[in-house]
């Protein structure tokens, strides 16, 4: 069973996201840690027993298979404060959310049904439906700068 806590372990087009939302998060006064990044169908079903058949507080909707985290394109984090974790801090899960968002994530607080304070996604546009069948988000290239002609 693999419920990962690394960035590594994230896809690079998410792993690059996370990279910088953690910087742009720092720079913002923002002390955050991230809690999960990829998770196998196996964590991700122990994960879904909570609340159901197993003891505790329904956490998750998605099935092993059915979550973003199965694909290492989310990631989960917590915002931190002289080293405690703030679950109920919505001012900065909030601020921390804008910064992805800019990043071009999805940020989970953001959804209608099911909000996700700590959860961020990057799918590069994929659906479940995409990623299920093997696609996986093209990483970003920065553009290369045009090289002026010279003047005959």
């Amino acid at each position: 069973m693999i419920d990962s806590r690394d960035v590594k372990d994230l896809h690079p087009a998410a792993r690059e996201r996370a990279v910088a939302w953690l910087a742009a998060c720092k720079k913002a006064g923002l002390d955050v840690l991230i809690t999960c990044t990829y998770r196998d169908n196996e964590a991700q079903n122990r994960l879904y027993a909570k609340g159901r058949t197993k003891p505790g507080k329904i956490v998750t909707n998605a099935r092993g298979g059915s979550s973003l985290h199965n694909y290492a394109v989310a990631w989960d984090f917590v915002v931190m404060s002289h080293g405690k974790p703030m679950w109920n801090d919505l001012k900065s899960f909030r601020a921390a959310g804008e910064i992805a968002e800019s990043l071009g994530c999805e940020w989970a607080g953001r959804w209608k049904t099911f909000k996700e304070m700590a959860h961020i996604q990057f799918t590069g546009g994929l659906s479940l439906r995409d990623l299920r069948a093997g696609k996986r988000p093209q990483p970003f290239v920065a553009p290369k700068p045009a090289i002026a002609k010279k003047a005959a």
